[in-house]
């Protein structure tokens, strides 16, 4: 990267304000003079912050050698590497999640690297070359139950009436992905509802605590869990559907990431989903809720509360397509 105007700069711009160190070096070449120099410095804060300032005058020509960004906090934020051109910026990354202790590094030989919490790099492998599914079925409790269309099996769950969507961890995702099939089980669909919605979102998990989950996104509101099964969505007549959330514009889901699939509506009658048999007496973090609709924060860290030691944990698989 290369910055030949006095009115260009490099900048980096956080989406979480978590603490953040920055490392870089760069040359600048005058004539047939080259000069070395670095910087180092820590951000905490959303705002968007110059990392390379712009040459002294016109004639040098600044060099971006090597950068490293390495969050330093227990969460997850989101950085982004602009270039600014007379107050105008141009995006060089798209949003790019950085968790605990992983790094973003550039050098002018290799380019962008993200590397994990131990150093290593996430490699960008072919779908064929590696798992292209995870499934989350919690401990002891065994694989889907399928019963007759509307008629409620012993674990199930009706979704909050006014709102609420309900977060499930569902683990780390085995590659980068533009788009998450999701299979669940509606024992009954909502009736006169507002919205209903299926989400993918990542975040950190804390055991015994809520933590914060970022839309990365959603299926839209005409799905299963808001309809009749003879509806717009894809559906067996038992009640089990597939859904596809596509990852929205300017989102990403990358290797390695912490990903929840959402479920939430907000009807007269809410939803009935297949779930556990027993509620989550340990509340280990791995299901949380809040009062929110997954599409009006893509993009926008909300805070989960853990779900509730009476409530029951919906069962949900995930393919990464």
């Amino acid at each position: 990267m290369i910055a030949i105007q006095t009115n260009e700069t490099i900048n980096v711009q956080l989406g979480t304000a978590v603490s953040v160190d920055v490392i870089l070096s760069y040359v600048d070449h005058t004539g047939t003079t080259v000069t070395a120099n670095g910087s180092v410095v820590n951000i905490s804060t959303t705002a968007n912050t110059t990392i390379l300032p712009s040459p002294a005058a016109l004639g040098t020509l600044r060099q971006l050698k090597g950068l490293s960004i390495r969050n330093r906090d227990v969460l997850t934020t989101e950085l982004t590497i602009k270039k600014n051109v007379a107050a105008v910026e141009y995006s060089i990354t798209a949003p790019i999640a950085l968790r605990a202790g992983e790094s973003l590094q550039y050098t002018d030989q290799a380019g962008f690297l993200l590397h994990d919490s131990n150093g290593r790099t996430h490699q960008a492998v072919p779908c064929g070359n590696q798992p292209a599914s995870g499934i989350y079925f919690p401990v002891l409790f065994g694989p889907y139950v399928y019963t007759t269309t509307g008629v409620n099996p012993t674990g199930y769950r009706i979704l909050s009436l006014g709102g609420e969507t309900v977060a499930t961890y569902i683990g780390r995702a085995p590659k980068a992905t533009s788009r998450v099939m999701v299979r669940f089980r509606a024992c009954n669909s909502s009736i006169t509802a507002t919205w209903g919605e299926i989400a993918v979102a990542t975040g950190t998990p804390i055991m015994g605590a809520g933590t914060t989950l970022t839309v990365r996104g959603f299926n839209g509101s005409n799905n299963a869990i808001a309809n009749s099964y003879s509806g717009a969505q894809q559906g067996s007549v038992n009640g089990i559907y597939t859904t596809l959330v596509p990852i929205s514009p300017g989102q990403t889901l990358n290797e390695g990431d912490d990903v929840w699939i959402l479920m939430g509506n907000q009807a007269a009658t809410g939803c009935n989903v297949r779930c556990l048999a027993v509620p989550d007496e340990l509340q280990t973090g791995l299901c949380l809720n809040a009062t929110t609709r997954p599409s009006l924060n893509v993009g926008i860290g909300v805070a989960y509360a853990l779900d509730g030691v009476a409530n029951l944990s919906p069962y949900i698989s995930v393919s990464y397509t």
